[in-house]
């Protein structure tokens, strides 16, 4: 009875099987932890917009965001945007840092680089006649 379960546990093909299955789950485990880095295009998305004003800027932003693989199947990534506040605006040019809160990341996913570097944000006033 020993000798029947001793060959069928050193048989080749149940071994093959085993080692696959721990290949896989080892795989699994390892790659979750491992840190990525992603490139994706982010609009820009103003808030408490005065109708006294217009906006001029670009429509994209593209970010290079850095964390986990599980942190970034947690993450919506389609409906990711930078959101500012209009009030911050002053009329004229402003340039306006983009951080990890403008963009509402998790705290494990990093904000490592965007582009363009400089973000521009014209606001014109107009009159409502």
């Amino acid at each position: 009875m020993t000798l029947n379960l001793k060959k069928s546990l050193l048989n080749n093909l149940t071994l093959k099987v085993f080692s696959l299955f721990f290949a896989y789950t080892f795989w699994f485990i390892f790659s979750q932890s491992r840190t990525i880095s992603v490139w994706l295009d982010v609009p820009l998305s103003f808030y408490t917009h005065n109708n006294n004003h217009s906006i001029e800027c670009p429509e994209k932003v593209q970010v290079n965001l850095s964390g986990k693989r599980a942190d970034f199947q947690t993450l919506d990534m389609h409906t990711l945007a930078a959101h500012i506040d209009s009030r911050e605006l002053s009329p004229g040019e402003n340039h306006i840092p983009l951080n990890e809160k403008k963009l509402f990341l998790p705290e494990t996913i990093k904000l490592v680089n965007y582009c363009p570097s400089n973000i521009t944000i014209t606001l014109h006033e107009t009159s409502l006649t």
